[in-house]
């Protein structure tokens, strides 16, 4: 047997590149050839992706990312003071902030920039599709919502932002600025 997700095993190929493999009595079948050329394509068509040797073997090349990439940097910056400092500004400024929270979770989030458990800070156009820190950007939902939802608010397709008209009225490019490939 193999590691547990691995497609090593008996396999017979045949002209076209079309490989059936067989592990531990699991049949994994594919073009190999294709999801390679697709994979690849994938990466040399994104700019935050570049040709490197690879560690191990330096002859042979793969796509590796660049450095920190810029919306990295920015989740840094957020997770480091923006947000702490976001949930203070919604705490002392908004109406929805007081409905929700109770006094004490109130004062909490006013002096400490600390949300109650159930509560996260979403981007409303991630970090990855061109959004910032800015607090127009920002919104408070439940933590059960957030990781849920993950695919319709975080992984769809370009252009169909599940915010934009909120966005546009924060006077915020819903258009995402770089071509998603996650």
């Amino acid at each position: 047997g193999g590691v547990i997700g691995s497609t090593r095993g008996k396999g017979k190929g045949d002209k076209k590149g079309r490989n059936k493999y067989t592990r531990d009595g699991i049949s994994i079948e594919g073009d190999t050839k294709k999801l390679i050329r697709e994979q690849v394509f994938t990466y040399k068509n994104n700019p935050n992706y570049e040709l490197k040797p690879a560690p191990s073997k330096p002859e042979w090349s793969r796509y590796q990312k660049k450095g920190i990439l810029p919306h990295e940097r920015l989740r840094q910056q957020f997770e480091s003071r923006e947000k702490k400092a976001f949930i203070r500004h919604w705490a002392a400024n908004s109406n929805h902030a007081k409905r929700i929270l109770s006094p004490i979770e109130l004062k909490l989030a006013r002096e400490l920039g600390q949300l109650p458990v159930r509560y996260d800070v979403h981007h409303m156009k991630p970090l990855y599709r061109g959004g910032d820190n800015s607090f127009g950007n920002l919104r408070v939902i439940l933590r059960k919502t957030h990781q849920n939802s993950t695919k319709k608010l975080h992984r769809y397709e370009n252009g169909k932002n599940p915010y934009r008209k909120t966005l546009e009225k924060r006077g915020i490019d819903h258009h995402d600025s770089v071509h998603v490939t996650e």
